[in-house]
């Protein structure tokens, strides 16, 4: 799925929703959709005027932007009790198994940063595979897309230390 030009207009997709201001954004709750900078305000939460800093609403986050720890330590621990109870568990179940506390984008921020830390690690299926490499990749996966990406536990660390 993301062979040659897609992976370059892909990686350009991350650099141009990485720029600050962003010129563009995912607006992710159900599908993931690519959205001018310009509309970026009716997405976000404004936490200061001066400079103007939007942030994306998050569960862990308070009405100033900051990180709420013991929300945040929550949220990591939910995801990977699920993961340590259903090892190589499919994207999609693993969304659909959090969506009655997590929405889509706070999920993917989840694994984003678990992955990051060494916390989890994924397989996915060769169409598929290929993204991984690009920053960003979670953020740009379909429903279908989901179903071939596998989350694990990774070997680095212990999952009871999150």
């Amino acid at each position: 799925m993301f062979a040659g030009s897609q992976q370059r207009i892909l990686g350009l997709v991350h650099k141009m929703t990485s720029t600050s201001p962003r010129i563009l954004f995912w607006a992710c709750y159900n599908v993931p959709t690519l959205v001018a900078g310009d509309y970026c305000g009716s997405w976000s939460v404004i936490v200061s005027d001066d400079p103007l800093t939007l942030v994306s609403p998050r569960r862990w986050l308070d009405p100033r932007g900051y990180r709420l720890d013991s929300a945040w330590s929550a949220a990591l621990r939910a995801v990977v009790g699920v993961i340590f109870l259903h090892p190589g568990i499919r994207q999609a179940e693993l969304r659909w198994r959090l969506r009655a506390i997590y929405d889509r984008p706070e999920v993917l921020d989840l694994l984003s940063s678990l992955q990051q830390e060494g916390v989890l690690e994924c397989r996915a299926e060769a169409c598929v595979e290929t993204a991984k490499m690009l920053p960003g990749w979670l953020l740009a996966l379909d429903e279908e897309e989901e179903r071939m990406v596998f989350w694990f536990i990774a070997k680095k660390r212990r999952w009871y230390q999150v």
